[in-house]
């Protein structure tokens, strides 16, 4: 949820800094397609909301994917604080078999244990559980309209792409700098 805000406000920025659309359509990345397919992989994980050893496994090659992109394009203005915010998310996810945690205290709501969040990449765990807790969903926005829970690696990214979409959208050239 929380990237998906950052990603509409990077857009919202672009425009009402003088940017295109049509610019931002013009964006070159090198592994491209890559980064597609991996976004396509959590989406149906996502979708999906099952916590099975084929989904986290799914979900860490799809991070994997994205941070493989993200290094692949450091050059694009932006990019490295993605990167690193992937990584963090990655490692997360990885210390703790697959899925991001998230304490049912930081949900604002009954969870049961174990049990993935639906519509998203989270599974509830009780903090004891959790391995690199700091780097796990432990940050909340109560404001919007559904309260969600993020990282610091979420953060980053945000930040990454509230650099990367403006400029591109204001640039005349495929590589923001």
């Amino acid at each position: 949820m929380i990237l998906v805000g950052a990603l509409a406000a990077a857009v919202l920025l672009g425009l009402l800094q003088g940017g295109s659309l049509f610019r931002l359509g013009e964006l070159r990345f090198r592994l491209g397609p890559l980064a597609l397919g991996a976004l396509a992989i959590q989406v149906l994980v996502i979708a999906r909301s099952r916590a099975t050893r084929l989904d986290a496994a799914l979900l860490l090659i799809s991070f994997a994917t994205l941070l493989v992109f993200a290094l692949a394009n450091l050059r694009l203005s932006g990019l490295p604080l993605l990167a690193a915010g992937l990584l963090l998310n990655l490692a997360a996810m990885a210390a703790n078999g697959g899925f991001m945690p998230v304490t049912p205290q930081a949900l604002e709501y009954a969870a049961d244990l174990g049990s993935r969040v639906p519509g998203s990449k989270d599974i509830v765990l009780e903090r004891h559980q959790i391995r690199l807790y700091y780097l796990t969903d432990i940050l909340v926005l109560r404001r919007l309209p559904l309260p969600t829970a993020f990282s610091v690696g979420d953060v980053l990214i945000a930040a990454g792409l509230l650099i990367l979409v403006p400029r591109a959208m204001r640039q005349r050239s495929s590589a923001p700098q």
